[in-house]
């Protein structure tokens, strides 16, 4: 028990405040009965574990650009062989529409195509031959330099007016850079196929 001499001028605030007698302060758990809180310090260096190293990005840029090397081959490939689709559609499609303007008359003419693998191309005539056709009606189509093109005829075909019978049967066929390959036919009544 303190002393009333002691007790002079010291207050209750005294108490909750933590402070001693003899004018010392109590630790936080001291004022509860409890033994003096200890402050750890951190386990932890200060440094951030979060970000990359020079060697973790290069090493990450160099399987990127492995990857892409190993990629491009089938990448270019693919896209060949979509090339290799359209073009045989287009070469299918203008026979049709050849066809279609013969039998509708379009100009009171016979319409055809004419294929030069020389040139690339493909074109849509109107006459009844490429020689003596009206130049002002051409519509050409461009195909890839690699690709290869050969029919089984003389390299054009024209429809007989307001029919669909064909000045000749026979084969297209297109061979793509990685020797995909694609054919079209055209029978006697006319029918416009393509087939792998």
């Amino acid at each position: 028990m303190i002393p009333n001499s002691k007790m002079k001028g010291f207050t209750q605030h005294h108490f909750r405040s933590g402070w001693l007698g003899n004018g010392t302060k109590k630790h936080k758990s001291d004022a509860h009965g409890g033994l003096p809180s200890t402050t750890f310090p951190s386990s932890t260096s200060g440094k951030s574990g979060a970000g990359f190293t020079l060697i973790e990005l290069l090493i990450v840029l160099a399987a990127l650009v492995i990857i892409a090397a190993l990629s491009l081959p089938f990448i270019q490939s693919f896209q060949t062989t979509a090339d290799l689709a359209t073009v045989a559609g287009n070469i299918a499609s203008t026979l049709r529409r050849a066809q279609s303007q013969t039998v509708a008359g379009q100009d009171q003419s016979s319409w055809g195509v004419y294929f030069d693998n020389g040139a690339k191309k493909f074109i849509l005539f109107q006459g009844q031959d490429y020689a003596g056709r009206d130049q002002a009606y051409d519509q050409a189509t461009d195909y890839p330099a690699n690709f290869n093109l050969s029919t089984d005829f003389a390299g054009e075909i024209y429809f007989y007016l307001y029919t669909n019978t064909p000045s000749a049967v026979g084969t297209i066929t297109l061979v793509s850079a990685n020797a995909d390959i694609k054919t079209i036919t055209i029978n006697s009544s006319g029918l416009v196929q393509i087939n792998e």
